[in-house]
């Protein structure tokens, strides 16, 4: 058993609290300075030792787990034997203290069991689990026949015992600025906030070695607005005297600790400190390469690091030497800065960077390249210093007199999202060296120029209407080596010949898809270059040059650049070989949740841009975008994971850009971006940009509503993915599965919030719904959730998710439980038609590459990986990519089951002549749309004056949407029409609707669509004398009234 000793001659009685002092004192002294007796006397034990853990010896103990010494005692003719010697007895002596070395606060004995021989040893061990505190402790042995006795000579053992016996492996503590820290312990009477130079910090189990925190109330959720994760938090306040510290503090391991009445630790944490660097270090200057009459001043923002030294290259040779230039800090500023002369121009860099990383809980040495790099070599391996903005060699010839046709307004806009290697890689008239690279796009026919298939079909959107190409990421991303040569794509020519619906295919594929040439690229490892694999050469400047000429062609093919950015997170974080920000300020850069763990709500490490520095990466490269590659505008990948603030922030910034200061009117860039509700930001309680947070502040968010509404939406469920919409039969042209909503009244709610979705999904506009009530947009459940038309992009297609050909092949009937057979001409026409409503729609319509070539990814739900074979875009219009094998299993597998039997019917391949239907008619609605300001209406006031909705309420015409639009209220906007009436009919059947207010007057057909390939639309009909309108089936037509 356990007992406190009390006596020297254990009797049991309670001594004096003096007397115990002086025998905790005696017997700790006797501990430390005791020595053995070496007697060879059979009556005496000969020796006591071998104590385990040692004398001296440190041992820090998790509170809660056992802990066990062992010791080992010799008598002379006694223990040699393999059993337990008779009459002898071993005691654990343990004791607490204040401080190692000092007096023991009370001494317990803990008798030793024996555990067997080890040589010629008797060996005992003993088992205690002390309770949080700092332990001494020694072994005494007894011959109990004769008394005598031996103690373990080595001196005495130390153990801590400690709820936090390692570093703190959470950080659940928040700095939040000079003067405050967040923490959500409360079971403390004392706080301690302690720091490490050297790192390893350990927290002391007892009190008062720490500097003191003092408790002022607790925080509101709203009182920061970076830490809206704090709200009810303890606040914990540094001491005036301790402020001076903390900038060393900050370049330290550091914990939180919360103690008992008794100073003993109850609890310990680390410490996020973004907050107090913004505080601190918030810097509004010039970082990267600075050039000042050619010579270049590198600046690097690391106020966490100890020492950061510059290593720089003559070339990107992996052999060549560095030159290596030690870096000064600025301590009021957090930034490093070395200064260099004109030699260095064209030469390569990388930061060496010491500073404490808190995923390994150590001082680290990193190779990093610069967060600002202008350009790099080969697979980012090194950052170059080059002069962007003035060096020449690096403009095309005209580059500085570019001239761009004006934006009047963001509504007169019409996006087009295209994929660099998609648009080329199989364009026979781009030579081979530039298909999938940005001089594909130089191939335009203009000033002499070749003109490649490609280029010509984007010419002829142009001329039809079309201004904006929207290319995915083109900026320096992760997922594909930039080395041709070391890439490995396989033979388009073996994959043919595999079977329509084979698995062969996408095996092939998927066992390179590690290695080959194709991805999306939303892998962001430097947001402020071009993207070295689709240039032409990687390791100089050729990605910059070739960029700056892309953008040129396309401008002069009158087409105006939007880059596709990805803020939202980081394709690799910690010290992981492809990691940037985390090697410069560890911790800083991303999102971590209350616990300190790194967030990935996007699919990689979120980044945290509610923080300055983060932000202001942000905004300096988007600036550079606009103001060194003459970028028109910017959509943000997962926009709903930065902050609204965030935004506004940016379009303020660009919005102050001048001709005479910057070289462009910022006035002309526009922003959009993904605003979804879920994610870090949300989760965190920040303002996230969603949808609606989003509305006012003349951002635009892409409208999922109207794309559902369409046609159905999108699901991986093998059920749910036949869910109809608008264009493909719900309710009239059932496709015999049984999906929810499925109803004729399911189709009137899809109608009433397409038409509020026409009319530019404003919260505020009103129609009459199928139950004969007027409701606003935002009562139809929130599908008006904009309040100016520019804030709306209206799409049914983009990269993610099937195309429209391929979503339809799953919606529109094939004679399932006794349905009909939809035709492919019927499949042209229910395409064209969601075109047309895109495209007449108030608002900034988008479309996808290749949404008007019935492109097909071969049922492909998410071809992010999928390689050039299912992503491909066939420009002669000949062939959609239907059918070309069974897409990749890693995002299709579930529905392979269905998809074969579609694959392999070569009926579903559409012909050169359907091809050429859908792409004539969408060239009809960017005409359209062109041809009257009515489509492009600038204010939430217009529209509500203007628009108009026919066919409402209970007694309406299903699947049947009338809209009018006037030029006979407020300002003449347009000289041609005084009235413009729009039918969408999506049945298989002729429609015919009478509005009275039109009898009388001249409505025509559009002339685009009088003089259409499409001979159907032709078929559309007006009776001047009764107002009545005949449409024919899938059919949206255009009537005008001539002024």
């Amino acid at each position: 058993m356990t007992q406190i000793l009390s006596k020297v001659t254990g009797r049991g009685s309670k001594p004096s609290s003096w007397k115990k002092i002086i025998l905790c004192s005696l017997i700790a002294f006797f501990f430390v300075w005791s020595q053995p007796a070496f007697a060879d006397s059979n009556s005496a034990l000969n020796w006591v030792g071998n104590m385990f853990p040692s004398g001296n010896s440190n041992i820090i103990l998790p509170k809660g787990e056992s802990f066990s010494v062992y010791t080992q005692v010799y008598k002379k003719g006694v223990t040699p034997s393999y059993r337990q010697s008779n009459n002898i007895a071993c005691t654990l002596y343990w004791g607490e203290v204040k401080r190692f070395g000092g007096n023991w606060q009370n001494v317990t004995t803990t008798p030793m069991s024996y555990i067997g021989d080890t040589n010629q040893n008797d060996e005992y061990r003993a088992i205690i689990s002390p309770n949080t505190g700092l332990y001494e402790y020694t072994t005494r042995c007894i011959e109990e026949d004769t008394g005598s006795v031996r103690w373990q000579s080595g001196g005495n053992g130390r153990l801590t015992v400690s709820p936090v016996p390692n570093a703190p492996e959470q950080r659940q503590a928040l700095w939040i600025n000079q003067n405050n820290i967040a923490w959500n312990q409360s079971a403390g009477v004392t706080y301690e906030l302690h720091y490490a130079p050297s790192g390893d910090v350990r927290v002391p189990v007892r009190s008062g070695e720490g500097i003191t925190l003092r408790e002022k109330g607790q925080f509101l959720w709203d009182e920061y607005p970076k830490f809206p994760n704090i709200g009810g938090y303890d606040r914990w306040q540094i001491p005036s005297a301790a402020k001076p510290l903390i900038p060393a503090i900050l370049k330290s391991e550091t914990a939180i600790a919360a103690y008992d009445e008794n100073g003993k630790l109850i609890d310990a944490t680390g410490l996020q400190l973004q907050g107090v660097l913004d505080d601190l270090y918030s810097y509004s200057g010039d970082l990267g390469v600075i050039y000042n009459f050619g010579t270049p001043t590198l600046k690097l923002w690391a106020p966490t690091a100890k020492s950061v030294t510059l290593h720089r290259y003559e070339d990107p040779n992996p052999n060549t030497t560095a030159y290596t230039h030690e870096m000064q800090f600025d301590p009021e500023t957090g930034v490093w800065t070395v200064i260099g002369d004109r030699s260095w121009d064209r030469q390569y860099y990388l930061y060496e960077v010491e500073v404490y990383v808190p995923c390994t809980g150590k001082f680290e040495k990193t190779f990093v390249t610069d967060p600002y790099s202008v350009n790099l070599s080969e697979d980012s391996r090194l950052s170059q210093m080059v002069d962007l903005y003035e060096d020449p060699r690096l403009k095309p010839e005209g580059w500085d007199q570019i001239s761009k046709s004006p934006l009047t307004a963001p509504e007169d806009m019409a996006i087009y999202e295209v994929h660099v290697r998609d648009f080329s890689r199989n364009d026979a008239k781009v030579p081979e060296r530039d298909r999938g690279t940005f001089n594909a796009f130089t191939y335009n026919g203009k000033n002499g120029k070749p003109l490649s298939n490609g280029m010509s079909h984007l010419n002829d959107l142009a001329e039809a209407g079309l201004t904006h190409i929207h290319l995915l990421p083109s900026f320096d991303f992760a997922s594909v080596e930039e080395n041709p040569q070391a890439r490995i794509n396989p033979n388009p020519d073996i994959l043919a010949s595999f079977a329509r619906d084979s698995v062969q295919q996408q095996a092939i594929i998927g066992s390179t898809r590690g290695n080959d040439s194709f991805n999306w690229g939303y892998d962001p490892y430097h947001y402020g270059v071009p993207e070295g694999s689709y240039a032409t050469a990687q390791d100089d400047a050729t990605r910059i040059l070739e960029f700056r000429k892309m953008v040129q062609a396309l401008n002069e093919s009158d087409l105006k650049v939007v880059m596709d950015v990805v803020y939202n997170h980081t394709f690799a974080n910690g010290l992981y070989t492809q990691a940037v920000l985390d090697k410069v300020v560890p911790g800083y850069y991303h999102r971590y949740n209350n616990e300190g763990y790194q967030v990935n709500s996007s699919c990689c490490a979120d980044t945290a841009t509610e923080f300055d520095m983060m932000e202001k990466l942000m905004v300096d490269t988007i600036k550079r975008w606009i103001k060194a590659y003459k970028v028109d505008g910017f959509r943000f990948d997962l926009m709903n994971l930065h902050t609204v603030d965030n935004m506004v922030e940016l379009r303020d910034t660009i919005s102050r850009m001048t001709p005479t200061q910057d070289g462009v009117d910022g006035s002309n860039i526009y922003l959009y971006g993904e605003g979804w509700d879920f994610g870090s930001a949300k989760g965190k309680g920040l303002h996230h940009a969603n949808q609606y947070n989003m509305a006012g502040t003349g951002i635009g968010t892409f409208n999922d509503k109207i794309r559902d509404a369409v046609h159905g939406g999108y699901s991986t469920n093998p059920e749910e993915i036949h869910r109809q919409g608008f264009i493909n039969g719900q309710s009239y042209d059932w496709n015999g599965y049984f999906y929810n909503d499925r109803f004729r009244n399911n189709l009137r709610t899809t109608t009433d919030k397409l038409r509020i979705n026409l009319a530019g999904s404003l919260q505020d506009f009103h129609i009459i719904d199928k139950n004969n009530n007027e409701v606003s947009g935002l009562e139809l459940d929130g599908t008006g959730y904009v309040k100016d038309p520019q804030e709306t992009v209206n799409y049914i297609s983009k990269h993610d998710n099937e195309t429209l050909f391929d979503l339809n092949m799953f919606k529109l009937p094939l004679g399932h439980s006794g349905s009909a057979v939809t035709s492919m001409k019927e499949r042209v026409r229910a395409q064209n038609l969601g075109l047309s409503l895109v495209g007449l729609s108030q608002g900034i319509p988008f479309f996808h590459l290749g949404s008007d070539m019935l492109r097909s990814k071969s049922l492909d739900h998410n071809s992010y990986d999928s390689g050039d074979w299912f992503n491909r875009v066939d420009f002669t219009y000949t062939k959609s990519n239907f059918g070309v094998g069974l897409p990749p299993a890693w995002n299709n597998q579930e529905r392979w089951e269905i998809m074969a039997p579609l694959l392999r019917n070569s009926k579903f391949d559409p012909t050169e002549e359907h091809i050429l239907d859908n792409v004539s008619h969408f060239q009809d609605v960017l005409k359209i749309r062109r041809s009257s300001p009515l489509f492009r209406l600038r204010t939430k006031e217009e529209i509500e004056q203007r628009v108009q909705f026919h066919n409402m309420g209970k007694d309406q015409k299903d699947a049947l949407i009338a809209m009018s639009i006037s030029d006979t209220v407020g300002d003449n906007l347009d000289p041609n029409y005084n009235q413009i009436a729009v039918f969408f009919n999506a049945d298989k059947f002729q429609k015919k609707i009478t509005i009275p207010e039109f009898a009388g007057s001249k409505m025509v057909l559009h002339p685009v669509q009088s003089n259409s390939r499409d001979n159907v639309v032709k078929r559309s009909q007006f009776d001047l004398e009764t107002g009545q309108f005949e449409i024919p089936p899938r059919t949206a037509a255009v009537f005008v009234n001539p002024e």
